[in-house]
């Protein structure tokens, strides 16, 4: 629910202008928290034995990658469309969340953090 909060916060900062600082701000803590709901999901997973562990870490270190990236790119080039990260975002939580998510959770009530 946060990561979707904060996304929802830069999709606002986004339709009201707001300074480029502002926007920054939001992209570094989505990146932040997004590696501290990783992190903390894949413990979860290798606690309860997730037999497909490695191949969710992979989709997560995927994301990360790719949305560091296009954030680097914005950071380089402020003409770079900060929609195409909420859009990407959005679409991957959406799918990510009803598929492979998922997957896992029968797993997940063996043993909790």
């Amino acid at each position: 629910k946060y990561l979707l909060s904060i996304i929802n916060q830069l999709e606002t900062s986004i339709q009201f202008n707001m300074d480029e600082l502002t926007i920054e701000k939001i992209l570094n803590e989505l990146i932040d928290y997004t590696k501290y709901h990783f992190e903390r999901e894949e413990k979860l997973m290798l606690l309860n034995e997730y037999p497909d562990f490695l191949a969710h870490q992979h989709l997560h270190n995927e994301m990360i990658r790719e949305v560091s990236k296009s954030i680097d790119a914005y950071k380089q080039d402020k003409s770079k469309t900060i929609n195409q990260i909420v859009f990407y975002l959005k679409n991957w939580l959406i799918h990510h969340i009803k598929g492979s998510d998922r997957e896992y959770m029968p797993y997940l009530k063996i043993k909790t953090i």
